[in-house]
């Protein structure tokens, strides 16, 4: 039989510099691949950010094609008229909240030479009369009933801010920055596509109880002259001796029940030749707030050329405005066009008037209560002539503000004379960049240091 041998089992184990040593090799071996890991799931972690970020910044884009600047600027300032640029379910609310309270323009700050973004100053952040909200406002939407009655202001230069706040893609919340720029695209602009070149008076939100508007009936002048005649029968009357004055006259007296504003417009009709010397007037009321009590919001005066007013030397057609109270006010004095397209090429070219405002006040003035916006200087021909040869701007007007006239330019720079053109002015077209940022960068005034990622585009359709 075979007999079995003790053996000697090792129960040592392993020694201490052994496990150090197997310890070490592990290490050197683990952590590449753990830091590995690590960078690829804080890269995959950033990437999917990037990814929800362009999705956001698409979904805008997207959504502004369908809009112009006003459009836009209505939605981001008035949002509950309806919202169509991003999708609101992608912006939770509590209960009762208002999505105003995350969309909203935003006006360019400069502090220590950083850009910053604050939002706009709107009417419903102002206290006082209409006049007082519209002069603090700094939002391309003025409207005194939540955006149901609104006036778009635009911005003067066509750069524009909106902002959203809180859109949460699966758990991430984030803010956005959309910068419009249209003003590439008006008369000042680089680039040779002038689309948002031409401006008019808007007269789509013209309210009666608000605004002083005049229109003039274009036969009004063939009338008065048809009138005269029938006071001197036999007499051969010469339209190219009639001479006309229109006075708006603007009074603002205060009252037990508060201010009492009137405009009144008075058309003044002299004839004068060598047999015949008459004069005709026509007067009408067009604003009286003292039942209504709301605020003077504008002038509006319509107005057809005495085109045979062709002589600088002795000018036969004159506006003049009397704003003797003091009434800050804007006053549109608009051209309208009564002759026929073969004709009115010249007398555009001809035409020549003299505006006068009268404010009672002492010499040395720089800043009128009245400010004047027209189309005069404008040939209104060049809204026809396809061929670009017509010169747009034209030496029509005569300005006078109290005695001072000799320096147009001066007069000007008083009245604060802006020129309003042929068609209106929407801003349809404009180049964007749309800015992702991390959630809390709108409350910073979105700093570049919070920026996710920008993408840019044109809106040319």
């Amino acid at each position: 039989m075979k007999q079995i041998k003790d053996r000697k089992i090792n129960n040592q184990g392993f020694s201490l510099v052994e496990v150090l040593v197997a310890v070490v090799i592990l290490a050197i071996i683990v952590v590449p691949f753990l830091n590995a890991f690590m960078v690829s799931t804080k890269t995959n972690a950033k990437s999917k950010n990037i990814l929800k970020a362009t999705t956001i910044a698409q979904n805008i884009l997207e959504g502004l094609k369908a809009a112009d600047i006003e459009d836009i600027s209505l939605e981001f300032n008035y949002p509950n008229t309806g919202f169509t640029i991003f999708d609101e379910s992608y912006i939770p609310l509590s209960v009762g909240e208002s999505l105003k309270n995350h969309v909203r323009e935003y006006e360019k700050t400069i502090t220590g030479g950083n850009i910053f973004y604050q939002p706009a100053v709107s009417s419903e952040s102002i206290d006082g009369s209409e006049t007082v909200k519209r002069a603090g406002t700094t939002t391309s939407i003025f409207s005194m009933d939540n955006g149901q009655n609104y006036e778009f202001l635009g911005q003067s230069d066509g750069g524009y801010s909106f902002g959203l706040e809180g859109i949460e893609v699966e758990n991430t919340q984030y803010d956005a920055l959309i910068l419009a720029d249209a003003g590439d695209y008006r008369e000042t602009g680089s680039s040779s596509k002038k689309y948002n070149n031409q401006e008019i008076v808007n007269i789509a939100n013209l309210d009666a109880q608000k605004d002083a508007f005049f229109i003039q009936d274009t036969n009004l002048d063939t009338t008065v002259l048809e009138d005269m005649k029938t006071l001197e029968p036999g007499h051969s009357f010469d339209e190219k001796n009639l001479s006309r004055k229109i006075q708006i006259n603007i009074s603002n007296v205060a009252s037990l029940n508060g201010q009492i504003t009137k405009v009144i417009t008075t058309y003044t009709y002299s004839y004068l030749d060598s047999a015949v010397n008459k004069t005709y007037e026509v007067t009408n009321t067009i604003f009286d707030n003292s039942e209504s009590g709301e605020d003077l919001r504008g002038i509006y005066l319509f107005y057809t050329p005495l085109y045979h007013s062709d002589s600088a030397a002795s000018i036969q057609d004159e506006i003049e405005i009397n704003n003797m109270d003091h009434l800050p006010v804007t006053v549109y004095v608009v051209k309208q066009e009564t002759k026929d397209l073969t004709e009115l090429e010249n007398a555009e070219i001809n035409y020549k008037m003299k505006l006068t405002v009268k404010e009672d006040t002492m010499i040395g003035v720089t800043d009128a209560y009245t400010d004047i916006r027209t189309n005069l200087d404008y040939n209104l021909y060049a809204a026809y002539d396809t061929t670009g040869v017509t010169e747009p701007k034209v030496e029509q007007g005569y300005y006078t503000y109290n005695t001072t006239s000799a320096n147009q330019s001066e007069v000007k720079s008083i009245l604060n004379i802006q020129q309003i053109t042929g068609t209106q002015i929407t801003d349809n077209f404009y180049d964007v960049e749309i800015r992702i940022y991390e959630k809390g960068a709108a409350a910073l005034g979105f700093s570049d240091t919070d920026k996710i990622l920008s993408i840019t585009g044109s809106i040319t359709d």
